[in-house]
C-alpha cells in the first residue's frame, strides 16, 4: 500500500465503528494509515451510530499538519459530499455500504474504486502529472 499512495481514514462514523472499520478493511495494513479521525457525531444530531452523515472535513487542518499534501494530491473517498464547499472538488463518492458487510466481495463500491485508483496511479506516473483534480473531476 504504501509504495503507491498514502491513505488516510476521516469518517463519518463514531470512533468505535471508525476504528472497528478500519482494522476489518486495512488488517495488515492498518499500521500504514497516515491517520484516522472519527467524528464527533453529537455535533450534527442525533443519528443512528452506524449510519453515514453528511460532515464537514476541513481539508486545510490536514494539509497544515501534514507536509507535502494539498488539494491538488489529495483524493476524498466518501460515500456523502464534504459539507465545506471549498474542498468538495476533491471528493469521490461511492455508493454506501453497511458497515455489517465489511467482506470487499459484498461491498459494491470496492472493486470499482481498486479499478479507479489503479487507473489514476497509472496515468499519473506514466503521464508525470502531479496535480490529480482534474481526473478526480473527471468521474
Amino acid at each position: 500500500m504504501k509504495q503507491d499512495i498514502d491513505v488516510a481514514v476521516w469518517s463519518d462514523l463514531g470512533n468505535e465503528f471508525t476504528n472497528d472499520l478500519c482494522h476489518k478493511y486495512f488488517t495488515r495494513y492498518y499500521r500504514d494509515l497516515l491517520f484516522i479521525l472519527a467524528t464527533n457525531r453529537g455535533l450534527y444530531g442525533d443519528h443512528p451510530e452506524h449510519t453515514s452523515i453528511k460532515i464537514r472535513k476541513d481539508l486545510d487542518m490536514i494539509y497544515n499538519r501534514f507536509q507535502g499534501y494539498n488539494s491538488t494530491n489529495t483524493l476524498v473517498v466518501t460515500t456523502t459530499p464534504n459539507l465545506m464547499e471549498k474542498h468538495s472538488r476533491n471528493d469521490l463518492k461511492v455508493p454506501e455500504y453497511s458497515p455489517a458487510n465489511l467482506d470487499f466481495g459484498v461491498d459494491p463500491g470496492m472493486a470499482p474504486l481498486i479499478k479507479y485508483m489503479k487507473g489514476l496511479l497509472m496515468v499519473q506516473r506514466e503521464s508525470g502529472i502531479s496535480d490529480i483534480t482534474r481526473f478526480i473531476n473527471a468521474k
